[in-house]
């Protein structure tokens, strides 16, 4: 039913079944299970330039180096907190 090369990433899978005259569903799975894709969606990241790689595989090689001989153990790691008791006065949320 569907090839493929019929069915490239820019196609809308509702689209795609509103001109086969299928269900939606029914297009999700073929893509799915037959042509073996799946949803695919771009996500921001940060544009890393080759200096700034660089300086983070240094960083990250000089941390390794660092805990390599076990002193990663006798750091100590804690939870603490300070909270206050009482709530900020707000005008707009206070019923009177």
């Amino acid at each position: 039913m569907l090839k493929r090369n019929s069915y490239s990433k820019t196609n809308s899978s509702r689209k795609l079944a509103k001109k086969l005259g299928i269900f939606n569903r029914a297009v999700h799975e073929i893509v799915k299970e037959d042509l073996g894709m799946k949803p695919y969606k771009l996500k921001e990241r940060q544009k890393l330039t080759e200096e700034m790689k660089a300086t983070r595989l240094e960083q990250a090689q000089a941390l390794k180096r660092r805990f390599a001989n076990g002193l990663r153990r006798r750091i100590v790691y804690s939870d603490e907190k300070l909270f206050t008791i009482e709530q900020a006065f707000n005008r707009q949320i206070e019923s009177t």
